[in-house]
This record gives C-alpha cells, structure tokens and sequence, in this order.
C-alpha cells in the first residue's frame, strides 16, 4: 500500500464511526467507560466479549479484531478491494476511488484553480482572524509573518459560505473541499496551497491544530500534485517541468542546483526556515 493509499484509508476510517457501523450490522451496544460493548457477531457470544474504542475492535473470547475494514472483509465477506470500496461508499466519498476524480474543469464550466483560489482567499481571512491557528505555528517556530504570507498560509474554521444547492457546491463537493454532507474536509486545519507553474493552484494540504485527530494530515482526494516555492528553482521558459517524469526530473534540477534541499512533508518545509532554496514535493 503506497502513502498514499494510507491517507485515503486513514480519511476514509475517520469518516465511518465504528460503533455505527456495528449497530448497522445489528448490534446492540452499551457504553462502558471509553469502549462500547456488545455481542460478537464472529462467534456465538454469550458474555458481551467484542470491545469497541474509537476506531478499533477486538473480542476477547474468540479473539478477533482490527478495524473498520476489516469488519468489512469479515462481516460482509469481502476483499479487502471491496471492502475498500464498501468504506468509501459509507464515508461518502466514492469520488476518491478513482486516479484522478475530476479535471480541470468542474461542474458548471467552473474551473479547479479559479475555485480553490477563491476558497484560499478565505481561509486566508480566517488565519489572520484565528488566534488559535497562529499561535500553533508560533510553537512551532513559525512565527514569520513574511514565511505566512509568503506561502499564504490560510485556516479553516468551517464557515465557507457554500450555496444551498448548485454548480459552486456540486463543485467544491467533486474537488473535496466539502463531503458529502458539506461539511468543510479541512475544518480545524492550517491550509496551504500547492501550486503548478503551470496549472496555477492545484491542491491543499492541511494540517489540524488537535495534538489527537485520528487524522493529522488532510489532503484533497486523487494524486498529491503541486510543489511549495516554485520561485527556488529559478524557472527557466524552457518548460521542463512539463516533461515527464515530471518528479524525476525536479529531482535531478534540485541536484544539479547543490543549493537545494528537497523534502517531502510541509511542516519539516517550514521549520527548515530558508524559503529561498528549500522545495517541498507533495507527489508532484
């Protein structure tokens, strides 16, 4: 399973409640400190011995156990490909499923870097008005107000205004800015815009303030594209960036330029602190 895989599960797990998806699978659960109990259904259990806390289960007669896929594989007999399949349908994010789930271009005509822009202007605004969020990248050690405005480094809160109905939200919803039940898939998080020199912006990354989110890092749904600081590798008009392997060949520029140090995840980006010769690649 590649990193990216594990994300998408790892979103996917943090979008189904296991003990729901027990009581849909017809159990009845009662409460007991931090666990939920309840008859396994694996053998013909008597005592109440299945355990269920926060997104693991386990019995402690028969001794089964692990997490919502792999309730799945055992309760619906299922691959663990339709398994896979089954959780996403229950997370409502079928549109993940696939390489890449939309282009360019949106419902309505509307356009993927036109709409995630607008949606970075306001987490943008929300950053600068979230204490919260700025005091987070402060104990980090980031507390550039040249390095937040640089990468315009924005937060959401929840509050994107999102039509009632319509192309705007079919959109956001076929990006995954917003679920199926249009909630924010960012909210609580810092965001950071990836960038294309090309394509202009292309997706986010986010990452929540609480130390215990099940999931830390939140990305957009399809391939991780886009790099941080462009501006480094001093773009020549000769495109090669357009030539593939696109992530072979930022590699061999990077070094070629001795200067440069490449890493892969943005907060070790930021705390690196010389934006002007270090390049952060999310899949790119």
């Amino acid at each position: 399973m590649t990193p990216n895989d594990r994300q998408e599960v790892d979103n996917l797990k943090a979008h189904v409640g296991l003990a729901e998806l027990g009581r849909q699978s017809g159990l009845e659960l009662k409460k007991k400190g931090k666990n939920w109990l309840g008859r396994c259904p694996f053998h013909d259990d008597q005592t109440a011995s299945l355990s269920i806390n926060g997104g693991l289960w386990n019995c402690f007669a028969c001794e089964a156990g692990g997490d919502a896929l792999t309730w799945l594989q055992l309760k619906e007999k299922l691959s663990s490909a339709d398994a896979l399949s089954r959780l996403r349908e229950l997370a409502g994010e079928s549109l993940i499923a696939t390489a890449e789930p939309v282009g360019d271009l949106l419902a309505g005509g509307l356009k993927r870097a036109e709409l995630l822009e607008k949606v970075m202007d306001h987490y943008l605004k929300k950053f600068r008005e979230t204490s919260a969020a700025q005091q987070y990248l402060n104990k980090r050690g980031l507390d550039s107000r040249e390095l937040w405005d640089s990468f315009r480094i924005g937060y959401c809160d929840g509050t994107l205004s999102v039509p009632e109905e319509g192309d705007v939200r079919t959109a956001l919803t076929q990006l995954g800015v917003l679920n199926s039940k249009c909630k924010e898939a960012f909210r609580g998080c810092i965001v950071v815009p990836l960038s294309h020199p090309q394509d202009g912006l292309v997706g986010l990354y986010g990452r929540r303030l609480d130390p215990d989110a099940k999931v830390s890092h939140q990305y957009l749904p399809g391939p991780h594209r886009g790099v941080l600081n462009w501006q480094s590798l001093q773009l020549s008009p000769t495109g090669w960036w357009q030539q593939p392997p696109f992530s072979t060949r930022l590699r061999a520029r990077l070094r070629a330029k001795n200067e440069h140090r490449l890493v892969m995840d943005v907060v070790d980006f930021y705390v690196s602190r010389s934006r002007k010769n270090i390049v952060n690649q999310l899949g790119a």
